[in-house]
């Protein structure tokens, strides 16, 4: 039985699903006598299809989908005629089949192409260009604007660029890119990319080879924090990059650090006669849908959070309790502008504040709100990502005078601030990911700054290992204080079944949440479980 999206979700959004026309680009023939042009017309017509993807109204067949139904039709690229061509488009359901030809005229080259409208047989569009083959990134994005125009498209503004400035690069990129691309086809998949590599060490930016790079060697830095749960799991900006549906699962805790343990309780002294025990538990279950795919997505995420600070003077028996309880859910959105993206979301939630001690007993229960905002910035090749989000809550959390040892006061959760950096090195293997949060209390002018720099290297397509460091700045009224950190973690990946199973087990030292003159030890621990393509392939 096949897997469908839910049918309200279509209804709901079916006025912003918008018609894309569909291209198959075979490729093109080459005529020349040097052995190193011979896949060239791979590469080309791929680079072409590079171009034309930045038009979010034209759909170009993925070559895996169109080698399957050469395959099975027992045909070889090569050798086919235009009717055979056409008649692969009508299997692959396509509007219109584009082949090309390209002539080595002993310096320069002649690339010809034409467009074919698959139910008519006619040729609706053609064009030529003599070029020197340097020039590829000027003669993919000349035969993708002039195509556009012949179907009264745009052309993006990245390919219009490459026009305008024509830059000449080195003749290697092309011959890697097209031998890479030749050997994906014979499902060689060592040797194509050993050839993309080589492409991407000559043109780091030529998105053709990082593209196939990517479809080969899967991995994305796995690295994550729990955040106050009422803010959604990541930035909602990634929602408008999102493919593929996908459904996750997040258990996080504070394993307890102490050097007193009686009576079921694990006390951390803070201070000369005070001792503290601070837990926590999360759990959040969310699901998120491309509603246009690299466009426009939506997500929703369930929350459930526990935390229970005690405070004793004699690191035995607890003196006051502190249960805090969040539980609701969280809906966000993001939309992409190619290289930018935008997001935002919204949670509605139940809070509840319980404190006790020896004169007092005091519940508050409210339904509280939150909202966030971000922006995400990548390059074309994605190798770097920047992101910014910004998030806020009415939520109240209990502080605690320590030196009386009585409930001070409710006051505001913090301003939440978080800034990211993104770099990957060797093609999606290695990646470097640094994390600025900030926390600042509008009411009474507390902060707190972190700084996480992590490295994350993908060792097989099967297992990422990651570590880095944590550094914390606090302040208040009464001065600054810094807090330090590890950071470790792994991940197990199924890509075949677009499955992640994610743990981070960190060391680090932060202003205590009963009261912030203090430092606090813990061991955070979280495990997330991440299912891709759940009903979207």
């Amino acid at each position: 039985m096949k897997r469908r999206i839910p049918i309200l979700l279509i209804f709901l959004f079916y006025p912003l699903i918008l018609e894309a026309v569909t291209i198959s680009i075979n490729d093109f023939t080459v005529s020349s006598p040097n052995p190193d042009y011979e896949f060239i017309g791979k590469g080309i017509s791929r680079m072409i299809a590079t171009e034309l993807k930045k038009n979010k109204s034209v759909n170009i067949v993925e070559r895996e989908k169109m080698n399957a139904v050469i395959e099975e039709q027992k045909l070889a690229l090569s050798g086919m005629t235009d009717d055979s061509m056409i008649s692969i488009g009508m299997l692959l359901s396509a509007n219109y089949i584009v082949m090309g030809e390209i002539i080595d005229m002993a310096g320069q080259m002649m690339f010809t192409s034409r467009m074919v409208d698959v139910n008519t047989g006619e040729v609706i569009w053609s064009d030529e260009l003599i070029e020197d083959l340097s020039s590829y990134d000027y003669i993919s994005a000349f035969f993708a604007s002039s195509l556009l125009e012949s179907l009264n498209e745009e052309t993006a503004e990245e390919t219009a660029l490459k026009m305008e400035e024509k830059v000449q690069k080195e003749v290697e990129t092309v011959i890697y890119v097209s031998m890479g691309i030749d050997a994906i086809d014979r499902n060689d998949t060592e040797q194509a990319v050993q050839a993309l590599e080589k492409a991407t060490e000559i043109d780091p930016e030529n998105e053709t080879a990082v593209y196939y790079l990517n479809k080969l060697i899967v991995g994305s830095p796995k690295f994550r924090i729990m955040t106050e749960p009422y803010f959604a799991y990541q930035n909602p900006a990634y929602l408008g990059k999102a493919e593929k549906d996908s459904l996750y699962l997040g258990l996080g805790s504070s394993i307890l650090l102490g050097g007193s343990r009686e009576r079921g309780y694990t006390w951390q002294e803070v201070d000369d006669g005070i001792y503290l025990e601070e837990m926590e538990m999360r759990a959040f279950l969310g699901y998120s849908l491309p509603v246009i795919k690299k466009k426009l997505g939506l997500g929703v995420q369930a929350f459930y959070s526990s935390s229970s600070p005690r405070t004793s003077l004699d690191g035995a028996f607890p003196v006051g309790n502190d249960w805090r309880t969040y539980y609701g859910g969280t809906l966000t959105l993001g939309y992409s502008f190619d290289s930018l993206s935008i997001g935002a979301g919204a949670s509605l939630f139940n809070e509840s504040n319980h404190w006790n001690d020896n004169e007092t007993d005091e519940k508050v229960q409210k339904l509280s709100f939150a909202a966030e905002t971000g922006l995400l910035w990548d390059s074309p090749a994605s190798r770097t990502v920047l992101g910014t989000r910004l998030g806020w809550s009415n939520a109240t959390r209990t502080t605690i005078d320590l030196d009386t040892l009585i409930e001070d006061y409710h006051r505001q959760v913090p301003l939440f601030w978080e800034n990211s950096f993104g770099y990957s090195f060797k093609n999606n293997k290695t990646f470097l990911s640094v994390l600025e949060i900030n926390d600042i209390y509008l009411d009474t002018g507390d902060w707190l700054i972190r700084l996480l720099p992590v490295m994350e290297h993908s060792f097989t397509p099967f297992f990422s290992l990651r570590g880095g460091l944590e550094g914390s700045v606090s302040g208040s009224e009464e001065g600054a204080q810094a807090g330090f950190g590890v950071i470790s973690g792994f991940t197990f990946s199924f890509p075949k079944r677009g499955f992640d199973i994610s743990v981070n087990l960190s060391f680090r030292v932060r202003p205590s949440k009963t009261d912030y003159r203090y430092l606090y030890d813990e061991l955070p621990l979280t495990t997330t479980f991440i299912k891709d393509g759940v009903f979207l392939k």
